[in-house]
């Protein structure tokens, strides 16, 4: 016990005696030193790693499609709402006319009308030039109340009303 007693006063002293404040300035260099090093490493490596980074080109804007391409697919689409609507009613009827709502908006957009949402897009138009649109604001006011109302249970006659103000607005812009 006596030589282990030894042993740490002599390793107390020795720490004691070693100067702190140099190896602190030594050790502070040192990583400034690495620092520059490594930088520079980053600043030269850089430019040679980039000729293996993938390229991505900007696609730019999307191209608009032709009337006659909107016309088309509009078409085949709105044909396909109308057979999901008639393949399972009265469960498909709320599915339905919102697609159907959908569809109206991705034609406006398409046909470039502005608006951050499709309530402004139907704002934009004009009721005197489209007799259609206010049915199109009815049937899309169903919409948003049976988004927003769970359990809404509609009449045929009522989804009958409203895809027929949407088919009537296709035909009167000219779509279908």
């Amino acid at each position: 016990m006596d030589t282990a007693n030894v042993i740490f006063q002599a390793i107390i002293i020795m720490f004691k005696e070693l100067q702190w404040e140099r190896i602190y300035f030594t050790v502070k260099l040192l990583f400034i030193f690495l620092d520059i090093v490594l930088i520079t490493a980053i600043i030269l490596v850089f430019p040679q790693a980039m000729v293996f980074a993938p390229k991505y080109e900007p696609k730019g804007k999307p191209k608009k499609k032709s009337l006659s391409d909107i016309k088309e697919s509009a078409k085949n689409e709105w044909q396909k709402i109308i057979m999901r609507i008639e393949l399972n009613p009265p469960q498909s009827y709320t599915i339905g006319l919102v697609e159907a709502d959908s569809f109206i908006d991705l034609v406006l957009k398409e046909l470039g009308v502005k608006g951050e949402t499709m309530a402004d897009r139907l704002k934009i138009l004009n009721a005197n030039e489209i007799k259609s649109l206010d049915g199109v604001w009815t049937a899309h006011k169903k919409r948003n109340e049976i988004v927003h109302t769970p359990g809404i249970i509609l009449e045929p006659n009522e989804v009958t009303r409203h895809i027929s103000s949407y088919t009537n607005f296709l035909k009167e812009i000219g779509i279908i």
